[in-house]
């Protein structure tokens, strides 16, 4: 996923953010990384000299590049889009989770659905362009939308309520589940759910 990332930035000339797990001290599978790859300089790069004729305000169309940032700005977000899923086109509660709290919540998700629960995930492996194309998928009678997060107030909740509202129905409720100490356990985001159903969690939006 890493090398992805530097492929597509190189690609369009512009950072593409993924949702590279910034844990991989911490991996306990086994995993195979890319060849290492010398980095190369590049004519748009910074030199310390001050050569780059864009660094200056004065000689250049700016608004010319503005019309053509727009036009690699929606290329980027039509063609990039990135994420996993799972279970959501038939769900009644889809989870939204990136990252090493995605890989717990897929686990819940997994144990959910054995008990006769029917949840799904997406897992989104862009932050930009965040993949709106997920929401398309989900089961259009879905009863909530679920953000599982490594923060304290929740925020991935925003864009999974704005997608969800823009994509589906505005009457979804869109709930999240902070946890602020580590990855949050499987048995917690089950816990947490159930609270949902019993209606002792409300929705954020």
């Amino acid at each position: 996923m890493v090398s992805t990332a530097y492929e597509l930035g190189e690609k369009y000339r512009v950072v593409v953010v993924m949702m590279t797990e910034g844990a991989l001290g911490q991996m306990m599978e086994p995993v195979t990384l890319p060849e290492f790859q010398e980095p190369k300089r590049n004519y748009w790069g910074f030199d310390g000299k001050y050569s780059y004729k864009k660094i200056g305000i004065f000689d250049r169309d700016s608004k010319k590049e503005a019309v053509e940032l727009n036009k690699k700005y929606a290329e980027i977000k039509a063609n990039e889009q990135r994420w996993e899923e799972e279970g959501i086109e038939d769900a009644d509660y889809v989870f939204v989770a990136y990252g090493v709290p995605g890989r717990s919540t897929l686990g819940a998700i997994r144990e959910l659905r054995a008990e006769g629960h029917k949840v799904g995930l997406i897992r989104p492996i862009t932050a930009w362009p965040f993949p709106e194309k997920a929401f398309e998928h989900i089961n259009k009678n879905v009863k909530g939308i679920i953000t599982v997060e490594a923060n304290a107030t929740g925020q991935l909740v925003d864009d999974a309520a704005l997608f969800t509202k823009k994509v589906l129905r505005a009457d979804i409720p869109v709930y999240a589940l902070p946890f602020v100490y580590g990855v949050p356990p499987i048995r917690e985001i089950k816990a947490k759910f159930a609270q949902i159903l019993a209606g002792e969690i409300k929705e954020v939006y």
